[in-house]
């Protein structure tokens, strides 16, 4: 199977599936009860919310709460960008400078720059940011609202969604799936999904690729 590559911004990732210009797509694609209402998601990864700053940074940022009053960047359209505008109607008028800009580069060059106190993003990707910065960039706060990431699917074409949901249960049953988190530093505990399942209160499709539930269970203990 070959594959034609599209990059697209993320505020269009789910119009494109659903206009079939893209077949599937593949990001740090938060499934929500929200976003399907327009496509379906089969689930690969899971992540928090944490926050980005230089590492000369002098203030606690531990929490939302803790963002009142600083410059936040966030990626447009995210559910990190709902956050932020919920954060502000509890923030007493000392209200937080939201900018909202297309792609997570952007919001790291604004961290970067100065231009931005914080940057708010999941935190999979965060710790590989700080990571291949020099040192310049950390990682701060408790990570909130733990969900799972989706490959995004037509919701016409449940027979392809529930292949890429079978695949990725047969790569964990094989321990392929644990070997590929640890490869890149992450965890069952932290970042897996198991069984893989499409949508939130979806199916997990084959039965004959879904790992048992002890063998879940064991991987999150």
């Amino acid at each position: 199977m070959s594959f034609v590559y599209q990059y697209t911004q993320f505020a269009q990732l789910i119009s494109t599936v659903q206009n079939d210009k893209n077949t599937i797509s593949i990001s740090t694609q938060t499934d929500t009860l929200a976003r399907e209402q327009f496509v379906n998601f089969a689930h690969f990864f899971a992540t928090g919310t944490a926050f980005l700053v230089r590492s000369s940074y002098g203030q606690p940022i531990n929490a939302l709460s803790d963002l009142c009053g600083k410059r936040v960047v966030v990626q447009a359209t995210s559910i990190q960008e709902i956050d932020l505008k919920t954060q502000n109607s509890k923030c007493g008028g000392n209200n937080i400078t939201i900018q909202s800009v297309p792609s997570r580069a952007n919001l790291i060059n604004a961290v970067q720059s100065g231009t931005a106190d914080v940057a708010v993003y999941d935190e999979a990707p965060l710790h590989v940011v700080a990571s291949q910065s020099n040192n310049a960039l950390k990682v701060v706060g408790q990570p909130y609202d733990v969900q799972p990431y989706g490959i995004l699917c037509n919701q016409q074409n449940s027979v392809l969604c529930c292949a890429l949901v079978d695949a990725i249960n047969y790569l964990i049953q094989q321990g392929t799936y644990e070997q590929l988190l640890a490869k890149y530093s992450f965890s069952y505990k932290n970042n897996g999904v198991c069984p893989s399942r499409v949508n939130l209160n979806g199916t997990t499709c084959l039965t004959t690729c879904t790992p048992s539930a002890s063998y879940c269970t064991s991987k999150f203990s």
